[in-house]
């Protein structure tokens, strides 16, 4: 990104991929950015961040009762210099990085006069922050020196799902789930 301060790129796509009933839509945005900050008082003091954020979401129309839905998020981010400002110049300040990737399939299937659905999703995330050296961090009331002090990294998974069935009719004239 030299020379370039901010930039964010995008695509959308969507259609019928097969004469089977398969259909498809998603959208992507990179984004690239320098800031070199309100107070900075050296050129090379720039903020970065660097991303992608995608979703993409295919329909497969199996029959005219039944269709089986996917959906895929994946939004990776890095950010350079993170909270930099007068007082905390670029050495002081800790790099980071965000993974989050998201995954989910419905299937609805109509039956009975109800509507049969099961779905399943997976999620991702993790995050990670670390300094930019080994340097003791000083704090002064003229601004830190030094490097940022802490190495952390945390990750977390989610998974869960469901079945929803229809209710049917019960010998009375009533309906049962």
């Amino acid at each position: 990104m030299r020379g370039l301060k901010d930039a964010t790129r995008g695509s959308i796509s969507k259609g019928r991929l097969f004469p089977t009933g398969l259909y498809l839509s998603g959208r992507i945005r990179i984004r690239g950015s320098q800031d070199r900050g309100l107070y900075s008082a050296l050129s090379d003091n720039q903020k970065l961040e660097q991303g992608i954020n995608s979703f993409t979401q295919f329909d497969w129309v199996v029959s005219d009762k039944h269709l089986v839905t996917t959906t895929v998020h994946v939004a990776p981010q890095r950010l350079g210099h993170v909270n930099m400002d007068y007082f905390n110049p670029q050495p002081t300040t800790p790099d980071a990085s965000t993974h989050s990737y998201t995954g989910t399939v419905a299937d609805r299937l109509t039956l009975f006069g109800g509507l049969l659905e099961s779905t399943f999703s997976a999620m991702r995330f993790d995050v990670g922050v670390w300094g930019q050296g080994y340097q003791d961090l000083t704090i002064t009331p003229m601004g830190n020196r030094g490097n940022y002090f802490a190495s952390k990294t945390r990750d977390a998974s989610r998974y869960s799902g469901g079945q929803a069935i229809p209710s049917l009719p019960s010998p009375d004239g009533g309906r049962t789930t």
